[in-house]
């Protein structure tokens, strides 16, 4: 075989291997100063499991393997399909369904507990490093608060209505804005 060959071969198996971020058990990892979330996909239902390993230190190298070790903890997220939104420090914000209506939730993960959970059209969400802002689903939409309401019906769905809203990670609060908006559900 000529030399070339083998080099071809060599950048072939190179470019097979996993990204950084990416582990050969199909594992994804998120980094924080404080924790690294490992997900991977659910093998039984949509969605991902979630692994949460504490970092000892902020410059801590943590394997992207999705194997619990002392002190690693799992997420218990069997009762819905959830998604990877964001990691801010201790708080994990994963969105969870499958259909135009969700949730939206946080996880205090230094407490190992869920401290917000909202109902959502998942649209327009933004995590950063104070908080969440989100449309959060405040109570039916009706042909008195909702302009679509009518077309909406007329097509088989229902309406709700969302407030813009911000979870502040500082003061674990809701802060609910004075904006509104009317959406489709099912």
């Amino acid at each position: 075989m000529k030399p070339w060959f083998w080099a071809g071969c060599a950048v072939a198996a190179l470019a097979a291997l996993p990204s950084p971020g990416r582990a050969a058990n199909s594992a994804t990892c998120h980094t924080s100063a404080s924790h690294v979330v490992v997900e991977r996909p659910r093998e039984d239902f949509a969605g991902m499991d979630f692994l949460i390993k504490a970092k000892a230190r902020p410059d801590a190298e943590v394997p992207c393997l999705y194997r619990a070790g002392k002190g690693d903890f799992e997420l218990d997220v069997s009762e819905d399909a959830y998604f990877f939104l964001g990691l801010q420090g201790r708080f994990l914000v994963l969105d969870g369904g499958t259909g135009p209506t969700r949730s939206l939730v946080v996880y205090d993960l230094d407490a190992r507990r869920k401290v917000f959970e909202a109902t959502t059209s998942g649209e327009d969400t933004q995590v950063t490093d104070k908080g969440v802002t989100f449309w959060m689903q405040t109570g039916p939409g009706t042909a008195r608060n909702c302009k679509p309401y009518k077309e909406y019906a007329a097509s088989g769905l229902g309406a709700a209505v969302e407030t813009h809203a911000t979870f502040d990670f500082a003061s674990t609060a809701l802060r609910r804005s004075s904006r509104t908006r009317c959406v489709a559900t099912q």
